[in-house]
């Protein structure tokens, strides 16, 4: 917005500085024909309104360059996003089956202390009962 103010005010600089109806002479014959002759001070502006434009351009194309950056830096950060949810989703569900393991182990150690523990106890009663 700013751009088109600026621009807009350049371009009533120029024309209230320059004379576009009495200052401008067009050549009618010659190898000129179809050019125009300013004066000096129309000649001046019309410098100042190229010169603006040129950098306008400059500017405009740097615009440019820097939203196509920006949008391939944010393509590649939702590529990134994306990697790190699936990421996240193994690591939930590796966890959630070793946690599932880890209760089965803690069950299947659970089971064979109390079989060890009969085993000990029936153990002792017939080294006990061969004794007597």
């Amino acid at each position: 917005m700013a751009k088109i103010i600026l621009i807009i005010t350049l371009l009533m600089n120029s024309i209230l500085a320059c004379d576009f109806s009495s200052e401008i002479i067009e050549i009618t014959s010659g190898p000129n024909k179809g050019s125009f002759i300013y004066s000096d001070s129309c000649n001046k502006e019309v410098g100042k309104l190229y010169k603006e434009n040129k950098l306008l351009k400059n500017q405009n194309t740097i615009l440019k360059k820097n939203i196509e950056d920006k949008e391939l830096t944010l393509k590649d950060l939702r590529v990134a996003v994306i990697d790190y949810r699936k990421v996240a989703l193994d690591n939930t569900d590796r966890l959630t089956r070793v946690n599932k393991l880890q209760s089965s182990t803690n069950m299947l150690y659970f089971g064979l202390g109390i079989l060890a523990t009969g085993l000990t106890i029936y153990s002792a009663t017939k080294i006990i009962d061969s004794r007597r």
